[in-house]
């Protein structure tokens, strides 16, 4: 059977970019420098706070180029 033949029957998958991977790594980078200056620097309630704070970032860095930053790989 031919190479082709057997590739046009596969789904087509996708894949995040690189600049979708590179705005990820933004997104965690910053919550981290974010989590840094208020840990030196903020009250004991905001401290309380950053798990929330990484938390979200995490989300946010697989969402964000999973939804907008995806092409298709044959």
């Amino acid at each position: 059977m031919n190479k082709q033949m057997s590739n046009s029957q596969e789904p087509a998958r996708k894949e995040v970019t690189i600049r979708g991977k590179f705005l990820a790594f933004g997104i965690v980078g910053t919550a981290m420098v974010a989590s840094i200056f208020i840990e030196n620097f903020g009250t004991p309630e905001n401290v309380r706070r950053i798990p929330y704070i990484l938390l979200g970032a995490l989300v946010l860095s697989i969402a964000i180029p999973m939804a907008f930053y995806r092409r298709v790989v044959r």
